[in-house]
């Protein structure tokens, strides 16, 4: 990323008696990630224009997705591919931002992303990284509060792929109230295993096919709602949320607004 001649001066540094400056923000400066990253959302957050089902739509959460340093383009097929990847390489020309050939990968049916797999065969689809559920699975059980909070958020990584997460953690989620004493019960350490079993059941999401229409299916009580994208009988992420004690007052209206929102 080219830095702007009037902000130059800033980055100086001292080479045996000379001040150098540079003219591309460098990694390692405190910044540089976030406008890397900035960068990145606003190139592909415009109108995807290159043909195919995706036309029209932003690139961003489409067929683009970005960490970083990193982005993932993934399409349902090979010539829907092709268009993808030359859109963004325009992009990336109009933008001037340059790739590392050494570190890219091309038409590959399978990669991982960010401690997901993502694979085309038989459908496009993601799914947890089959080594990391095994390292949950040999999690030993929690003995105090930071080790509850470090369970939660493994867990949490991955509850898209999980039905009934926040129900199934409220045994576990209850232990983090001022309130509580910490002690690992018996309903704790089921919740437990059941994240276990689900998690190294290696769950598969569908990623959504824009040719098919898309199904939300919600509901909801007073203590927390639910929701699931369907297309032609794939699941693609599962989402729930436990309400807190404002919403969970709220009326039957804004009750099922809030479910299609979440979703």
């Amino acid at each position: 990323m080219t830095i702007d001649e009037r902000d130059r001066h800033i980055l100086c540094c001292n080479a045996g008696g000379r001040f150098l400056a540079y003219t591309r923000a460098p990694m390692g400066l405190s910044p540089s990630s976030a406008w890397l990253i900035s960068t990145l959302t606003r190139i592909f957050s415009h109108t995807y224009d290159g043909g195919g089902l995706m036309n029209g739509m932003p690139a961003l959460h489409n067929f683009v997705a970005i960490f970083a340093d990193d982005f993932l383009i993934h399409s349902a097929n090979m010539e829907e591919h092709l268009l993808h990847v030359k859109w963004v390489f325009r992009q990336f020309f109009k933008y001037q931002v340059t790739l590392s050939l050494k570190k890219a990968v091309f038409a590959k049916k399978e990669v991982t992303f960010l401690a997901h797999r993502i694979h085309t065969e038989p459908v496009l689809s993601i799914r947890p990284l089959e080594e990391r559920c095994l390292a949950i699975k040999d999690m030993p059980a929690p003995t105090d509060v930071p080790g509850v909070r470090r369970w939660l958020g493994v867990c949490s990584y991955y509850r898209r792929y999980i039905q009934d997460f926040s129900r199934t953690a409220l045994p576990v989620t209850a232990l983090l109230r001022d309130d509580v004493e910490f002690v690992w019960t018996k309903a704790c350490q089921e919740s437990m295993d059941t994240f276990k079993r689900k998690l190294t059941s290696f769950p598969v999401n569908c990623v959504r096919d824009h040719s098919l229409p898309l199904i939300i299916r919600c509901d909801g009580s007073r203590t927390g709602i639910g929701a699931v994208l369907v297309q032609a009988d794939r699941i693609t992420p599962w989402m729930q949320k436990v309400l807190d004690k404002d919403n969970g007052q709220s009326g039957k209206e804004m009750s099922e607004a809030l479910q299609t929102a979440s979703a």
